[in-house]
């Protein structure tokens, strides 16, 4: 009987986890919007921001840091490349 309660709760979860990340997308490009205004309106400035100690500067790129470190966008924090 335990069991059954433990993977219906399990069950419940799974929706709220699927809204956080079908909602993901739409916050990069949000925050993507506020950087090319801070940058006065010229997306191409956005790649140049110097203002690297902004929370939102690892996501101006309108994707995850993961993904833009791989398209070798943003910098690796590791130094190694990967």
């Amino acid at each position: 009987m335990a069991r059954t309660n433990q993977a219906a709760a399990a069950v419940q979860y799974a929706p709220r986890s699927l809204t956080v990340s079908r909602h993901f997308p739409k916050t990069l490009t949000a925050i993507r919007r506020h950087c090319v205004s801070c940058m006065g309106g010229n997306a191409r400035e956005v790649a140049k921001c110097p203002c690297t100690d902004c929370h939102l500067w690892p996501f101006r790129f309108a994707m995850s840091p993961r993904k833009a470190i791989r398209k070798g966008l943003l910098p690796c924090p590791v130094g190694n490349g990967h």
